[in-house]
């Protein structure tokens, strides 16, 4: 076979721009990514699509540009496994497959909905990618929602203006969509569409930029200590962090104190400290345990990953559960036999969030991978919380390795200013060893260095500042509907064609 059939056979030219597009799609899923690479991320996949735009000409490309961008932005999953399975590198490239068949389809989808009724690549496949990640935050037994495209941009004031319009599904919507345009422009030589482009991106920026310019209101302030205990800290029950607290707190207790996801790797007795240190500080304390779950008959029936608060001269314990457990580290996952891959925490999901309220204010609680769920902040704001609280293990590598730090941090904290951003509400995150912060409704972070937390990994007790009342009374109605609306898309173009014979 010659090197040229083999071009026609396997469009090489389709196939290196496909990487291309994965390589700087990946780049905008860690801080290197700025403010100007996740508008081009997808213009070399437009060109590809452009160049050929018959039946399965996106299956190959989308597959290569979705699986080779989230391989980048994931590659700290080889070593947080490496450690709890000899098959690392087989689960991080099943993970990518995975990934990648989903947006193949939606490619091929959006090619399918240009040549059927003419609608322009860019629109079609900006509107077939939001389905894509539409679809894979909601597969059974294995939800993924960690990385979006464009999701960096809330991180400029100007793009969390149009996520506290659309959410992180209009971030998508825009990139994807002036990325496709330059792509496609470009391999036209179409001056127009490159104006076009170009006017995509700017007018929105320049109009997010204006109104991030006024200055916003600012609601009642509460303080927060949030303990953030490092690694190997020889502090392991809640009150061996009251001298800390206390001296943080100085005279006035805070309003509420925040020790991260699984601080206890049991459930709360009579015996835990929870009262006793609220008692000492006057103050409300929510903190990471275990919570045994019981049938109706009263027999165990499983363990849930919670978090509870009690407060002041009050007997009672109110209990939030993850939700969004992740796959095959927390749960089995939808494959059977998978925790003989990985050793599972064997947790039970929780149904529905909870709401945990205080003296005159309430708090949402987000369990570490929770955050990456737009709508389960969205319901806990509807239900009436003032502020979101993650609360978080961020343990991704190794406690022996040397190298601990990784971009999933960062990542992590992308995930908590799109949904302070979406739902016009501050967030706090407390984490073991990742990153402790506070967050305005805006989704930035205040700032007064003083109110962040220690460096990732380091133990420590940080005073976090969160403004209530910042924000709308209601989360937007619009990440939703342009969610639903590109699942529609994906299924509109993945419906095959009506035959011409019979």
């Amino acid at each position: 076979m010659s090197l040229e059939s083999i071009r026609r056979r396997w469009d090489l030219g389709g196939m290196a721009l496909a990487l291309a597009a994965g390589v700087v799609l990946g780049i905008t899923f860690t801080p290197a990514g700025g403010p100007l690479l996740p508008f081009f991320a997808i213009a070399p996949l437009g060109y590809a699509l452009a160049r050929r735009p018959g039946p399965g000409g996106g299956l190959l490309p989308g597959f290569l540009t979705a699986s080779v961008g989230h391989g980048i932005g994931l590659q700290w999953m080889v070593p947080a496994l490496s450690w709890r399975t000899p098959l690392a590198v087989p689960v991080f490239l099943l993970v990518l497959c995975l990934i990648g068949m989903v947006a193949a389809l939606a490619v091929e989808s959006a090619l399918r909905l240009h040549r059927r009724w003419g609608i322009p690549i860019a629109l079609a496949l900006a509107s077939t990618w939001v389905g894509f990640e539409w679809v894979a935050a909601r597969v059974p037994g294995v939800p993924y929602a960690w990385l979006n495209v464009g999701e960096s941009l809330v991180w400029w004031p100007w793009g969390a203006h149009w996520v506290a319009l659309g959410g992180a599904a209009l971030l998508t919507l825009w990139t994807v969509a002036v990325g496709a345009a330059m792509g496609t422009a470009a391999h036209s030589r179409s001056r127009r569409g490159t104006f076009l482009a170009a006017a995509l991106a700017v007018m929105p920026a320049l109009a997010g930029w204006l109104s991030a310019a006024s200055p916003g209101a600012d609601g009642e302030a509460r303080i927060l200590l949030a303990v953030q205990p490092g690694r190997d800290t020889p502090r392991e029950q809640l009150m061996d962090w009251a001298g800390d607290l206390q001296r943080i707190a100085g005279p006035s207790p805070p309003d509420l104190i925040v020790f991260p996801e699984r601080f206890l790797p049991v459930s709360p007795t009579a015996l835990t400290g929870d009262r006793a240190l609220a008692e000492a500080l006057g103050a409300p304390v929510l903190y990471g345990a275990v919570d045994s779950l019981r049938g109706d008959t009263g027999v165990a029936s499983g363990v849930a990953n919670a978090a509870f608060l009690v407060r002041p001269s009050r007997s009672d314990r109110q209990v939030a559960h993850k939700q969004r457990l992740v796959p095959g580290l927390e749960d089995g996952g939808a494959l059977g036999g998978w925790d003989r891959v990985l050793p599972t925490a064997g947790y039970r999901a929780g149904a529905v969030g909870s709401v945990l309220e205080l003296d005159g204010w309430s708090v949402g609680v987000l369990i570490c991978y929770d955050v990456a769920f737009g709508t389960l902040s969205r319901n806990l704001v509807r239900d009436g919380a003032d502020l979101l609280v993650v609360v978080s293990n961020d343990d991704w590598l190794d406690p022996a390795a040397p190298f601990r730090v990784t971009v999933a941090y960062w990542q992590h904290e992308t995930q908590g200013r799109l949904r302070a951003a979406e739902n016009g509400v501050p967030l706090v995150q407390v984490a073991t060893t990742g990153r402790t912060f506070s967050l305005d409704s805006r989704g930035r972070r205040y700032p007064d260095p003083a109110r962040s937390g220690p460096p990732p990994v380091e133990p420590g007790v940080a005073s976090l500042r969160a403004a209530l009342g910042t924000g709308e009374s209601d989360p937007p109605m619009l990440p939703g509907l342009l969610g639903w609306m590109g699942a529609l898309c994906l299924c509109l173009g993945a419906w095959p064609p009506r035959s011409r014979h019979g």
